[in-house]
């Protein structure tokens, strides 16, 4: 559907689902999350029926509300549909239904709203974020300057810095003609399609497509996988959009000659494909290509890799945790089969997931960007873990005083914050 907005292909989409499906199940019954649900012994044929009654009109039962807000929207179910219908649509159509027949969304999406105030991304980047060092463009000029390539992070790196900043100096060290797209109002809008916000979804996306054409760039470098999926399938046909997209992982593995590796990491090292980077764009060798130039790395390969790469559970943890922490074990179980000593990650999610779960494993968790920049020798210290540590809320606030008095928030609003981080931590 070239040139249709985002709310144009849901709703096309919606009606090719209902029109399509023959209610068989197959689907559901490849969802990775299914056998940890509160659904799990129930009949998928029967739970498809269920999901296209609604969509229909009909009544959303428990179930219904269930399979929405814990869809992972990891692609395991594309390609498996008698059809040819994309199951991984159904989700997220169903959960923008919920929300326009007056359902609310679990609490926790509330928080990721990157248009709101008060948002997990702007708050923990004002914390941990020292805005002398700010390197990037947080609004796009009406005629700005050229540039060949625009950097987007995304609003999940904001939360860490270390890594923010590792990838600037890594571009830099390019030296291609490049400008940074960042700040907490440039969203993909996936958190609002998470949440089931249909309308405000496809804004951030338009305005986001905007943003980064102003640069006239032939190339958008995104460091987040669902930024990625989300320009490429559900706002945009890609081949419409007026640059490329690519992942940074790509894009270093594209230029990587113009890279020169200072430190030797003589690790044994497995690297996580994410869902929808692997599963979803069909993204594999882009990481693989670039941690193999750094000297000294031996790549061991997990058991499920590619298209067959299990989700690390993290998109239905605000719904159902106890599902998504099995789903994460699953992946750090076999990380430790394959003998690796450094468990590396495209996604942030993955990320934050897999080191939630690594105590007691015999591997270190690390984004493949930390370790690129650590082979250059570009590494930045974080404060969050050290907070984490602390768990008091004083202590941190002193600690980062100068970064909140220069930011959006006060100190009352960083305290709560503080308070519930340390609460779920």
């Amino acid at each position: 559907m070239a040139g249709a907005s985002f709310i144009e292909r849901m709703a096309h989409d919606k009606q090719e689902i209902i029109e399509g499906c023959k209610e068989c199940g197959t689907c559901l019954s490849v969802c990775p999350i299914r056998p940890f649900s509160r659904y799990a012994e129930k009949d998928t044929a029967q739970l498809q029926a269920a999901r296209i009654a609604f969509l229909k009109g009909g009544e959303a039962s428990d179930a219904v509300y269930d399979m929405a807000f814990s869809c992972m929207g990891c692609h395991f179910c594309k390609g498996v549909c008698p059809q040819g219908l994309n199951p991984a649509q159904t989700g997220i159509i169903s959960r923008m239904e919920l929300i326009r027949r007056g359902h609310a969304a679990p609490p926790a999406y509330s928080f990721a709203l990157a248009g709101e105030h008060f948002n997990y991304f702007g708050i923990m980047s004002a914390l941990l974020t020292d805005p002398s060092r700010k390197r990037w463009i947080t609004e796009a000029p009406v005629s700005p300057a050229h540039a060949d390539v625009v950097f987007f992070p995304g609003c999940g790196l904001h939360t860490m810095p270390d890594h923010l900043f590792a990838c600037l100096d890594i571009l830099d060290r390019m030296e291609l003609n490049h400008v940074t797209l960042g700040g907490i109002a440039h969203c993909c809008g996936g958190a609002y399609m998470l949440a089931g916000k249909a309308e405000e979804c496809g804004e951030f996306g338009d305005r986001l497509v905007q943003s980064i054409s102003a640069f006239t760039p032939h190339t958008a470098v995104l460091f987040c996988p669902g930024c990625m999926i989300r320009l490429s399938e559900s706002f945009f046909d890609c081949s419409g959009l007026p640059f490329r997209t690519m992942h940074l992982s790509q894009f270093l593995a594209e230029n990587i000659d113009r890279l020169k590796f200072e430190k030797p990491i003589r690790k044994t090292v497995a690297i996580h494909d994410p869902c929808q980077l692997g599963r979803g764009l069909g993204e594999f060798e882009g990481s693989r290509k670039a941690v193999k130039a750094i000297p000294g790395i031996r790549l061991v390969e997990l058991e499920h890799r590619g298209k067959e790469t299990r989700c690390c559970g993290s998109p239905a943890a605000q719904h159902d945790p106890a599902a998504a922490k099995q789903m994460g074990l699953l992946l750090m179980e076999e990380a430790k089969k394959s003998g690796a000593e450094l468990l590396v990650t495209q996604c942030l999610s993955c990320n934050r997931t897999f080191r939630g779960l690594a105590q007691g494993y015999p591997f270190e968790v690390v984004n493949f960007v930390a370790l690129v920049g650590r082979a250059l020798g570009i590494e930045y210290e974080s404060k969050l873990p050290l907070y984490l540590k602390w768990r008091d809320v004083d202590r941190v606030i002193e600690d980062a005083r100068a970064n909140i008095e220069a930011s959006a928030y006060t100190e009352q609003e960083v305290r709560f914050f503080l308070e519930l981080l340390f609460s779920m931590a």
